[in-house]
């Protein structure tokens, strides 16, 4: 009997990403963790592996418990360096014109579900400052960034995807950010690996629980979904 494993991590869609047709893989370690690159190229390619095509950059790190301040240091700036390549590949404006919507996908009162959330807490935004305080703004150096955490549809009694949608309409950034909790296949991953994708997101997919999706195709802008597995 055949056994099936949901997964959203690209990283473990094939036993051996090396020697699959139509995508482009390779790693490259740090001293502190792990990257591993996916391209998916082709639509035969993503159809096999169940993944739409674009890039996936799964960066893979010690146990949390292992790491110092100044390990976790080095780990945000190869994470920011990675987003920021991301973001400059999705659209090619920059600097303070550049407006990004930070969405928090998730049960900020399920201790697995939360990620989304309580990332969504430790953001600066600084969008109403452009139109407000236009000094500090500029001050800052920053991007216009807006947040939001749409909750869940058992709470809210509306798809998040909904919500999101409306909160793109009305602010009109230029790329949206979502982050989201993930399943793993493996107990190894749970904690320790952080996935960037160019593809969007379609939230429940790994536990088959499969709500609307949020991409390029759904919004008209692109979407970086930004996921951490928590559950395998």
């Amino acid at each position: 009997m055949k056994k099936y494993c949901r997964t959203d991590l690209a990283c473990e869609a094939d036993a051996d990403l090396t020697n699959t047709e139509g995508t482009k893989y390779s790693i490259d370690e740090h001293d502190i963790c792990v990257i591993e690159r996916l391209n998916i190229l082709t639509e035969k390619a993503a159809e096999r592996l169940q993944k739409k095509r674009g890039t996936y950059i799964t960066v893979n790190t010690p146990r949390l418990q292992y790491l110092d301040k100044e390990d976790i240091d080095k780990l945000a700036v190869i994470l920011a360096s990675e987003i920021r390549s991301m973001l400059l590949s999705s659209t090619k404006i920059t600097g303070p014109e550049l407006s990004v919507l930070v969405a928090g996908l998730g049960n900020a009162n399920i201790t697995a579900d939360a990620i989304g959330p309580q990332t969504v807490d430790k953001i600066t935004v600084t969008r109403h400052l452009k139109y407000r305080d236009k000094r500090l703004f500029d001050m800052l150096n920053m991007c216009s960034i807006s947040a939001i955490t749409p909750g869940v549809l058992g709470k809210t009694g509306m798809e998040s995807a909904d919500i999101i949608r409306a909160a793109v309409k009305n602010t009109s950034p230029h790329v949206l950010i979502v982050i989201d909790a993930l399943a793993a296949r493996s107990v190894s991953r749970l904690a320790r690996t952080i996935q960037i994708s160019d593809t969007g997101i379609t939230p429940g997919e790994g536990v088959g629980n499969i709500r609307s999706e949020l991409s390029y195709q759904s919004l008209n802008i692109p979407v970086i979904a930004i996921g951490i597995p928590t559950v395998v």
